[in-house]
């Protein structure tokens, strides 16, 4: 499902929420969605800090000479890697729906 659907108006009508419950298990209404926060999202919780860490041991002094080994480190992300992240984004979701805004660590 596309993330950013939910805030749209077809994706939140009745008719369609009740379809996705009736076909999709896992399915999270949208009125059960958290809120948006990088906890929630895996660019932010898991590739950007990846990547941070890959790029982070040297200074670079301008925005377009983080480029090229920000790239470079971007093209060597696993693949195994990146399927575990979203594999497990539909667990980390749950807990962050359990935890009521609070923190979800205790729930994995």
């Amino acid at each position: 499902m596309d993330l950013p659907a939910r805030r749209r108006t077809a994706h939140r009508a009745k008719g369609t929420q009740e379809g996705c419950r009736a076909n999709f298990p896992e399915f999270i209404s949208a009125a059960d969605w958290p809120a948006s926060s990088p906890d929630h999202n895996p660019m932010d919780y898991a590739v950007w800090i990846y990547l941070t860490e890959k790029v982070s041991s040297k200074n670079y002094l301008s925005i377009k000479a983080l480029k090229t080994p920000l790239i470079k480190k971007w093209d060597e992300i696993d693949d195994d890697y990146l399927r575990a992240v979203i594999d497990a984004y539909p667990k980390r979701l749950k807990a962050v729906i359990k935890a009521k805004g609070g923190s979800f660590k205790n729930y994995f």
